[in-house]
């Protein structure tokens, strides 16, 4: 218990006697005064601080470069390749193709279109090559419209198969 008015702390503990006479005192209890420690300031607690990742000067200067180049690049569109396929410029549109591919090898769209300069060009186990690619990468064909990468399969195999006739070369 905390007297009133003080820091003092009365505790209750037994006296014993060290001699026989004086029985009537032995388990009898005297108080004892202690004092109690004076209150120390809570400490503040520190922040703890968040996970810190050190990334190496390397790796950052790198990724800045990479993001520089992507916000200087366009968007990967294939309206000016597709032109030039379609107007028969394919060594412009084969140009523009291994650009993608450099840039974006998991582009099953610039695959695609490769195989089309591909059979364009009458070379078709290298057209037929694109395609297997294209699909490899994306085998739900949503880099084409419906029915195209079929359209563009078959066309491949029966000019392979027209080249391999007899009298042809």
């Amino acid at each position: 218990a905390i007297l009133p008015s003080s820091n003092k702390q009365v505790e209750s503990q037994p006296v014993t006697t060290l001699n026989s006479e004086s029985k009537e005192t032995a388990g009898k209890v005297s108080p004892v005064v202690v004092e109690a420690p004076s209150p120390s300031p809570k400490p503040t607690p520190t922040p703890t601080p968040d996970i810190i990742v050190k990334i190496p000067p390397v790796a950052v200067q790198n990724l800045e470069e990479k993001k520089v180049a992507l916000q200087n690049k366009p968007p990967l569109s294939f309206v000016e390749i597709d032109r030039a396929i379609d107007g028969e410029q394919l060594a412009k549109a084969q140009t523009l193709l291994n650009d993608v591919i450099r840039n974006s090898p998991e582009s099953a769209g610039a695959y695609f279109r490769l195989a089309q300069v591909f059979a364009k060009e009458d070379k078709y186990p290298e057209a037929r090559e694109q395609l297997n690619k294209a699909k490899r990468i994306d085998p739900s064909l949503l880099f084409t419209a419906p029915g195209k990468f079929q359209e563009l399969y078959n066309e491949i195999l029966a000019m392979e198969k027209m080249s391999k006739l007899p009298g042809r070369d």
